[in-house]
């Protein structure tokens, strides 16, 4: 009357150094009061899931690194054809923005925890409740570390640039109360019906 499911994935990336990411499951399927067709069935579940820091992460902060890419305006140019150094066109340089990853970023992962009842009533009509809970953590955002300081236009870093910070330092928690009803009128058709209340939080 149970069936048990495990498991367990690991995964990695070079692009950041985060090198841990075991993510084990574990799922069940019970009749607690047996038979060959069982009427209540009650199921659950329990896993860690990854997410990957996406390559675009990395290629921007390489792009953007305030050296690989520089900007310049000259108003009015009178050099032409003659093409000044990079050294010569500083006084005209611009302010880029800047992208780095944190030294400390890795993957986010998504633990999520599920518990459901299903219960066959007469007439082929089935109702089952589930309880989810999802809970992620190090998710992904983006912060600017050289703001100016709040009330003056001091940059804390002491460059006129905009750096922007990939880090992976945010949390997101979601909890979800399903209930699914459904009836097989036939062999081709059916009835189903469901109701979802759930309540997210997020800081990214």
């Amino acid at each position: 009357n149970l069936t048990l499911n495990l498991g367990l994935r690991y995964e990695n990336q070079s692009n950041i150094k985060s090198n841990f990411n075991f993510a084990p499951r574990v799922g069940f399927a019970w009749s607690p009061f047996g038979g060959p067709q069982p009427k209540t069935v009650i199921r659950g579940g329990l896993g860690i899931f990854y997410d990957r820091v996406s390559e675009n992460l990395t290629l921007t902060a390489n792009r953007l690194n305030g050296e690989s890419q520089l900007q310049f305006i000259v108003q009015n140019p009178n050099f032409f054809p003659a093409i000044p150094s990079v050294a010569a066109l500083q006084a005209f340089a611009q302010p880029v923005s800047i992208y780095r990853l944190a030294d400390d970023i890795r993957a986010p992962y998504t633990t999520q925890e599920v518990i459901s009842v299903e219960h066959q009533l007469p007439h082929n009509l089935t109702v089952a409740a589930s309880y989810i809970n999802v809970r992620t953590l190090h998710t992904l955002r983006t912060r600017p570390i050289n703001a100016p300081l709040p009330g003056t236009f001091l940059r804390p870093l002491g460059v006129n640039d905009n750096i922007f910070q990939y880090e992976s330092s945010g949390r997101y928690n979601q909890n979800q109360f399903i209930v699914n009803v459904n009836n097989r009128i036939s062999r081709n058709a059916s009835l189903s019906a469901y109701y979802v209340l759930a309540k997210a939080n997020s800081d990214t």
